[in-house]
């Protein structure tokens, strides 16, 4: 199939040496004047979640504002960055994204708007220093010409070729013969900030439990905010209930306040953002849903955490008693008379056998304290007895029998004993999840 010819370049995997990125003219402010590129984090929208790393800056090959999310910078004050693609390639990661990853047809691809192709510079880092390495020009959409003095001197400053555009089909094209002479006009610094009352449930998810952070925040934020925080604060004590319903109401509600204020230049926010993100990266979380988890049991143990404690404990009992077996021996003659055997445990048909009824033995063990969900309210299932029944270790079971009958004076109960004995240490853990119960009940009374 022929795709159309403007999108042929688009799907080619790799970054472009010309690569291009919209914003507006108050982010560009914060750009100019502090010659780094802010990085956006992914958290908050499970969509943005395209690699491993936090942030991510999204660049487009087109130029046009007719194409991805181009079509969305169209407005007076949008800015639309010329980047140097390769210098990129060459300090940072940059990777190809279908942000939605519709199926390229014809039909599809009539819909401009909505294709997504991009390439995304990803990374660990908020910043990119500077930025005037990277930046080749910078367009902006203005009325009648007019922009803020301070971007016209910082690009100069800078040695970044600034071109202002009157009209939206030429700013579109991004041809610089239809430029207009630009006209000062005072900054607006305003774009520090307002709003930061909308940011409550933000810093309040942020700092909730977490006094040393608020305290860090406080010298930002004024009266009216940190009583907001407080009161929300409150509210999180009830919202934030093990297995309460309210939790994934919370969580559209923060991944919404998020998403919504990602493109914000509002300093306060990408500061609280930035600290969030720290967060998510030290409480392992890898959405926000477990991230409210974790606020919850904060301070105390939750069922995965007793999970690997006890199966790390359990491995060592395990070892303990496989350690032991190596010094169990027996010495027998065969069956016909002519071998004698000082140690029949290392004939390869009774040493694979018991071998691999251990290995199902403890898999089964491990794995069942992993994925505990409950507790252990069904700790018995690796109980002595029921660990026997289950995977059939009786002197009656017809293999065992037809193993011993191999030998001469050996019998079944001799041939199980190296199994036995790893079933008992496993049995003994049964105490310890008994303990870590109990705790886990003064735990949740805590927590609630």
């Amino acid at each position: 199939m022929k795709l159309y010819p403007i999108y042929e370049n688009l799907i080619n995997e790799g970054a472009s040496d010309i690569l291009y990125h919209f914003t507006s003219t108050k982010s560009l402010e914060t750009i100019l004047s502090d010659n780094q590129l802010n990085l956006t984090s992914k958290i908050g929208s499970p969509a943005d979640d395209k690699s491993k790393e936090y942030y991510y800056m999204s660049f487009t090959r087109s130029k046009s504002t007719k194409l991805g999310y181009g079509s969305r910078f169209n407005f007076i004050g949008a800015v639309r960055l010329t980047v140097n693609g390769q210098k990129l390639n060459q300090n940072y990661k940059v990777i190809p994204v279908d942000y939605w990853q519709y199926t390229k047809t014809p039909e599809s691809m009539k819909q401009t708007s909505s294709d997504e192709m991009e390439d995304r510079l990803v990374s660990d880092k908020q910043k990119i220093p500077n930025a005037n390495n990277y930046i080749i020009a910078i367009d902006v959409l203005t009325k009648d010409g007019e922009i803020s003095e301070s971007l016209i001197q910082n690009a100069q400053k800078l040695n970044i070729k600034l071109n202002v555009f009157d009209n939206e089909k030429y700013f579109s094209y991004g041809n610089e013969k239809y430029t207009v002479n630009p006209k000062p006009k005072q900054s607006d610094n305003e774009i520090y900030t307002e709003n930061d009352k909308y940011l409550y449930d933000i810093i309040g998810i942020l700092t909730y439990k977490e006094p040393e952070l608020f305290d860090q925040l406080k010298d930002s934020m004024n009266d009216e905010l940190i009583n907001k925080i407080k009161e929300y604060h409150t509210d999180l004590k009830y919202k934030l209930q093990p297995n309460s319903y309210k939790i994934k109401e919370l969580t559209g509600s923060l991944e919404s306040s998020i998403t919504n204020r990602k493109q914000t230049p509002n300093k306060l926010f990408r500061k609280v953002l930035h600290m969030l993100t720290n967060d998510f990266k030290k409480t392992n979380s890898k959405n926000m849903y477990q991230y409210l988890e974790s606020k919850i049991y904060k301070g105390v143990k939750r069922q995965q955490d007793y999970n690997q404690e006890l199966k790390q404990e359990l491995k060592k009992l395990i070892a303990n008693a496989t350690n032991k077996n190596k010094e169990y021996q027996i010495t027998a003659w065969s069956k016909d008379y002519n071998t004698n055997h000082e140690n029949i445990f290392e004939i390869p048909q009774l040493k694979d056998f018991i071998n691999n009824k251990i290995n199902e033995i403890i898999n089964y063990s491990l794995n069942y304290i992993a994925t505990n969900d409950d507790m252990f309210h069904e700790a018995y299932k690796i109980a002595y007895s029921e660990l026997k029944d289950k995977f059939n270790i009786k002197e009656n079971n017809p293999e065992v029998v037809k193993l011993s009958e191999l030998f001469n004076d050996v019998y079944p109960s001799e041939i199980l004993e190296p199994i036995l004995n790893v079933i008992w240490a496993i049995d003994a853990i049964g105490t310890k999840m008994y303990d870590a119960k109990e705790q886990y009940k003064k735990d949740l009374y805590t927590v609630n």
